[in-house]
């Protein structure tokens, strides 16, 4: 098992003890007719991941060290179908992914987190 492989089997044992499947909505940008564009629900997907509130710490596993946030995130596997402004359940609340930050080593993404803030 090289690096990479390491790594990613440890973010799952992370996502593990606590994860959850989330369903994903999907909203993509189309033209309204006028020359402009509005969202328009796309896709759903299921995604299996650990919500955290604030941080998590991955320092013994990613080189980059903590996940430290001043918001709530979704730590995701590698490969992973998150982007911004999906939108999705947990807990009775519902959140809004509004930024995908990506881990990587050697060009190779390790772990993505979606740090999250509440749809009002």
């Amino acid at each position: 098992m090289d690096k990479v492989d390491k790594i990613r089997f440890l973010v799952r044992k992370v996502i593990d003890e606590n994860s959850t499947v989330v369903s994903i909505s999907r909203k993509v940008k189309v033209s309204d007719g006028a020359g402009g564009e509005k969202w328009k629900s796309a896709s759903t997907v299921s995604v299996r991941g650990r919500v955290f509130n604030r941080e998590i710490n991955l320092y013994s596993i990613i080189p980059a060290g903590e996940i430290i946030t001043d918001q709530a995130g979704l730590l995701a596997e590698w490969n992973a179908d998150i982007a911004e402004k999906d939108i999705f359940t947990y807990s009775s609340v519902q959140y809004v992914i509004e930024r995908v930050k990506t881990y990587e080593l050697n060009q190779e993404i390790l772990v993505k987190v979606g740090l999250l803030e509440v749809k009002r």
